[in-house]
């Protein structure tokens, strides 16, 4: 059942219904429903839009975490590659069907961690730069423990070099291919210092 509703057109607009209608085979009854139906849903059209328009922002920031990650991948990668190529011995003959063998029983291995790692979603790399941000913290909030207790104490006024150098990350572990071309000696290799950097 329809109820009948008057309404008043002006007469460009009863033009363009009459055309309307017969263009498209409907009464004008239909098409102004049809108007009135789309004008009245904009309320919700709208708000399908910040519901998008929301799922795209978390698109958008998924997005540039990946791009993030692949670039840690992709510089992880090449320094392993240069490490590898700086450290790695050549082989005879007799040794290199051995080492094959190792490799392949290593890569096996490696592969079933990265699996393991892939399906409990944990990142080793994003592990290891939490754990270093919160070191670093710590050795941070012991430099300013320390000063305030040598201003305490009255001990010196001069500032800890060691502490100092500590939170620079001079004691870190140095890599034993660095960048810069720098040659250093490899551990568990005493006296034989490394390859030229590739």
């Amino acid at each position: 059942m329809k109820s009948r509703t008057g309404v008043h057109l002006s007469e460009s607009m009863s033009t363009r219904l009459t055309a309307a209608a017969t263009r498209t085979g409907v009464t004008k009854s239909e098409l102004i429903e049809a108007a009135l139906d789309s004008f009245l849903e904009s309320d919700n059209a709208a708000e399908h839009f910040a519901i998008v328009a929301g799922r795209l922002t978390e698109l958008n920031d998924q997005i540039g975490r990946l791009g993030a990650d692949l670039k840690m991948v992709n510089e992880a990668v090449a320094l392993h590659a240069r490490f590898h190529l700086a450290v790695t011995p050549s082989l005879s003959a007799a040794e290199q069907h051995m080492a094959t063998v190792v490799g392949s029983e290593r890569f096996d291995e490696f592969a079933a961690q990265v699996g393991r790692r892939v399906e409990r979603g944990t990142s080793l790399l994003r592990e290891t730069m939490n754990r270093r941000l919160v070191t670093n913290k710590n050795r941070w909030a012991s430099h300013l423990a320390a000063s305030a207790d040598r201003r305490t104490n009255c001990r010196s006024s001069e500032p800890d070099r060691r502490l100092s150098d500590t939170v620079d990350g001079g004691s870190e572990p140095n890599a034993a291919v660095r960048e810069g071309g720098s040659i250093r000696t490899f551990p568990d290799r005493t006296n034989i210092p490394l390859q030229r950097e590739i």
